[in-house]
């Protein structure tokens, strides 16, 4: 018994291998084979964001400046996003919200990068987690983005924030409850954080937008410290909800 109980790691490591061995040229998605992670079908597939609203990104089928942002405009000036949060985009998200580095992550990243290049930047910072969730989750997937497109982009990467409100899951939110949640949640990681992000123009690094709530209150806050512009990037694009 003692020594079949010793030999169970090594199987499992010898199944763990020969799984690999047999999906390692396929695409995640249609089983096809594959020298990439995600054939090129799927990659076509994706759902890609095009007609948006040019100050939040929200989709919509004018390409003119949507309801919200005429009513309350955020305190960032634009967001750079290549893809719409839905079908396999949103598998792909949460495996990267798990796993930075895991199966297909590269695709968005990749993409978002090669999107971002047009663009130039002083600085780029991304959105904290409060320090309760980062216990809980152990890692900081949007961290991890940041710094990915900070040596990409060849521009530096400064945590300049702090989030200090543990907000309560937001989810099942409204986009007015999401604003109101999220009121005054961030603040500067120090006096010469100031000084850092005055007349800077920044990009804000976050993993999906939502309603833009929480890259509104971070944006806020640097653009309260002197931040000349900020534009948020993400991977993915959720419709606004009312």
């Amino acid at each position: 018994m003692t020594l079949f109980k010793s030999a169970i790691p090594c199987l499992q490591k010898a199944a763990q291998r020969a799984f690999k061995d047999i999906f390692k040229n396929q695409c995640i998605f249609c089983l096809d084979h594959s020298n990439n992670i995600v054939c090129q079908l799927c990659t076509e597939a994706l759902p890609k964001l095009s007609t948006q609203c040019p100050r939040c990104a929200e989709p919509n089928h004018h390409g003119e400046v949507c309801g919200h942002c005429i009513k309350q405009p955020p305190a960032f000036d634009k967001v750079i996003c290549p893809f719409v949060y839905s079908g396999p985009v949103q598998s792909l998200v949460a495996n990267f919200k798990n796993a930075a580095r895991s199966k297909g992550s590269d695709l968005l990243t990749d993409t978002l990068n090669t999107t971002i290049t047009e663009y130039d930047f002083d600085l780029v910072i991304p959105i904290p987690y409060h320090w309760k969730r980062l216990l809980q989750r152990g890692h900081n997937p949007v961290r991890e983005l940041a710094i990915t497109i900070s040596r990409e982009q060849g521009t530096p990467m400064k945590d300049a924030l702090v989030r200090t409100q543990h907000s309560s899951n937001q989810k099942q939110l409204n986009r007015q409850q999401r604003l109101s949640n999220l009121h005054g949640a961030f603040t500067l990681h120090s006096k010469k954080a100031k000084a850092l992000v005055a007349n800077k123009n920044i990009l804000l690094i976050d993993d999906v937008l939502t309603t833009g709530a929480t890259c509104n209150s971070a944006a806020l806050t640097l653009k309260q410290a002197g931040a000349k512009s900020i534009t948020v990037a993400c991977l993915a694009r959720t419709p606004a909800r009312t």
